[in-house]
């Protein structure tokens, strides 16, 4: 599992949220001390600052563990983008020894207060039963939840569920469906299945398919920005 981090939208976010601890210019963060102070006092948007510090080392040297200890931090006070970062330094074996059954418990956590990322990872997780025993209805119980946040990614998922049967009834209409919304999204792999879904539907379907999309995309729009993207 690979992820991308959108590093100055990261410390923008950080900036905007409290100002009186740090600063963002060139996506280096100036003034690490005034921000670890507020993280020593409790402050969760500061402690994952830190953690962002050492894990990009931005003004510090790069620390894995103590990257991992202010998410920690922030992410055992509820702090949902902390408690995605631990999933992902547990999955990845980065300050911590690699162990996919507490990065699943983490993304469980940030997927339970709403998170799409966190939903489809942990919808992914229980499709193949990694660090979680498998389950595919419940993968298409997250997958579903994110999509209908307008996530992309969770609705190229759901597609793929309907196309394959499973953990659902198989159904090229609704797959054709997702995918298509998720071509709108701007994926491009969901634009080649769509295509390759047509195929399969007889032209009273694709209409009806198509119409489909069209209430899907209406109802479900994109919600908000995403910081993290899984690849």
């Amino acid at each position: 599992m690979w992820f991308r981090f959108w590093v100055g939208a990261l410390l923008l976010f950080i900036n905007l949220h409290n100002p009186t601890f740090v600063q963002a210019q060139n996506g280096k963060i100036i003034s690490p001390l005034s921000m670890e102070e507020a993280a020593e006092q409790g402050d969760p948007v500061a402690q994952y600052g830190m953690g962002l510090a050492y894990l990009l080392a931005q003004e510090v040297a790069q620390d894995h563990k103590q990257a991992v200890y202010w998410f920690r931090m922030a992410a055992e006070q509820g702090y949902v983008d902390a408690q995605k970062m631990i999933g992902i330094m547990y999955s990845q074996g980065k300050g911590v020894p690699e162990d996919d059954k507490q990065a699943t418990g983490w993304f469980h956590k940030a997927a339970e207060q709403g998170d799409a990322e966190a939903q489809t990872e942990l919808g992914k997780r229980y499709a193949v039963g990694r660090g979680i025993e498998q389950d595919h209805k419940q993968a298409v119980y997250w997958f579903r939840m994110a999509a209908e946040q307008g996530y992309a990614e969770a609705q190229l998922y759901l597609g793929l569920m309907y196309s394959d049967g499973t953990g659902v009834p198989q159904d090229e209409r609704e797959a054709y469906s997702w995918y298509n919304v998720a071509a709108a999204n701007g994926h491009k792999e969901a634009a080649e299945m769509r295509d390759l879904a047509a195929k399969l539907l007889s032209p009273a379907d694709l209409s009806n398919a198509q119409d489909l999309s069209k209430e899907y995309f209406e109802e479900f729009a994109p919600k908000g920005e995403f910081s993290i993207i899984l690849d």
